[in-house]
């Protein structure tokens, strides 16, 4: 893994990233059990550093125990930047996914115009990422005293700044809760962010997108969902977005890999 995650414990590593990020922008479930998580975490990926022989390769554990080693970062920081990459690297990703296909199976035609136009997979992408934002919205601290929309916002407040509805703005978007595969601004949303806080895997989270939609568009005949879109399961988080679970039927072109 890029991680630098030993293969034997991918399946209990991702358990634990999944147990991880459920507990993200809500408060329900057992702190206990959460607590232990977090532990457990934290003890293996201090395990792995402990294990560090010194060789800087290009997982991402043995950079963060290179780091910690010359000083640049405490172990508890470094433990923190890995929690950080569970959400940042695998759950948007996965939810951004889940929520491009289930796009497809309630905007009516889209998923037709891509099988005549595969061009039009990466417009698509940008829609999905503006109306099924995988982040909805994230907090930042002000930094100095400002307004905004007629609010003042003290400087030290903890503000939280929600993507999602930005991106289903009005004023900004035309048409804003359809999809529009030909919107001049398509890429102007803020799924990833903005400025500073941009985030850095932005490129890769299409290009993931990208391809996984491709391969659909070229494998399937047909695709429709088996419950409708308002009784599709979804993480109860006000910051993660993303389906629990996505029944379809799937009609395979003749000859495609199943």
């Amino acid at each position: 893994m890029v991680l630098g995650v030993p293969l034997e414990d991918v399946a209990k590593f991702r358990a634990w990233s999944e147990e991880i990020t459920s507990s993200v922008g809500h408060h329900v479930g057992d702190e206990a059990r959460r607590q232990q998580v977090q532990d457990e975490f934290t003890a293996y990926i201090g395990e792995l550093l402990d294990r560090w022989d010194g060789v800087v390769d290009s997982s991402v554990l043995s950079q963060i125990a290179a780091a910690e080693k010359a000083g640049e970062l405490t172990r508890h920081e470094g433990v923190r930047f890995t929690a950080e990459l569970l959400v940042a690297g695998n759950i948007t990703t996965t939810h951004h996914i889940s929520s491009s296909i289930a796009l497809l199976g309630h905007a009516a035609g889209v998923f037709g115009q891509l099988q005549k136009d595969p061009s039009l997979i990466q417009p698509f992408i940008e829609e999905s990422l503006r109306l099924e934002s995988p982040i909805q919205g994230f907090y930042r601290l002000a930094m100095a005293d400002a307004e905004v929309g007629g609010t003042a916002i003290p400087e030290g407040a903890r503000v939280f700044v929600l993507y999602g509805s930005a991106n289903q703005d009005e004023d900004a978007w035309a048409d804003c809760p359809q999809v529009k595969l030909d919107r001049p601004n398509a890429a102007a949303h803020v799924a990833f962010g903005k400025g500073a806080h941009a985030c850095i895997g932005s490129a890769l989270a299409r290009l993931e997108g990208r391809v996984v939609i491709e391969e659909l568009v070229a494998q399937l005949q047909g695709f429709e969902l088996i419950k409708p879109h308002e009784q599709i399961p979804y993480q109860a988080s006000f910051v993660n977005h993303g389906p629990l679970s996505l029944p379809a039927r799937l009609t395979f072109r003749a000859g495609a890999s199943q």
